[in-house]
């Protein structure tokens, strides 16, 4: 099965960019017209969104399925970070709501000095799963390998394994929950 994931974070400042200003209305027209282009040569699952539940988010997502995004998506993304594992089930259920599949198409934590350590990662991305995985139809972690800029940024630290290959607590309960 093949999937395209329409824009990321649209209703995030940090991911703005020209046309795609942050409106409802903007990224509905993008979806209408990427959905329509997939669909023409493929029967590719679109997936809205994946965006931030953050700020607004609920009413960015009650306009976009006011447009119409339903008739030009198959599938609902969100993504998930840091928060407590009941928020995030709380949230999908919010999305839920909207009576269209959900993917969470991005959950993760970093695992770092000053963030979390790799037992705290693997521990958030076990609960999650467990709780989260019955209620939606995909779970995908961000990220595999750590970034190998090792600034302190916790950008760099998400991921399951680390710059050398080596893997993280988190990458042995990710095997376990795929069995």
């Amino acid at each position: 099965m093949s999937a395209w994931e329409i824009w990321i974070d649209p209703n995030n400042p940090s991911f703005y960019l020209g046309y795609m200003d942050g409106s409802a209305e903007h990224y509905f027209n993008m979806l209408k017209v990427a959905y329509t282009t997939i669909k023409l040569t493929s029967n590719s699952s679109v997936v809205s969104a994946g965006f931030s539940p953050n700020g607004n988010w609920e009413t960015w997502l009650t306009d976009l399925q006011d447009l119409g995004s339903k008739n030009y998506s198959d599938v609902q993304g969100i993504h998930l970070y840091y928060d407590l594992v009941s928020t995030n089930l709380e949230k999908v259920n919010s999305v839920k709501a909207y009576g269209m599949p959900v993917w969470i198409s991005e959950i993760g934590r970093p695992s770092s000095t000053g963030n979390y350590s790799p037992e705290e990662q693997a521990t958030y991305l076990t609960d999650n799963f467990d709780l989260l995985a019955p209620n939606v139809e995909k779970v995908f972690w961000y990220k595999l390998k750590d970034n190998v800029d090792l600034t302190p940024s916790k950008e760099n630290f998400f991921g399951l394994i680390t710059t050398e290959y080596a893997p993280k607590p988190s990458y042995d309960q990710f095997k376990s929950l795929l069995r």
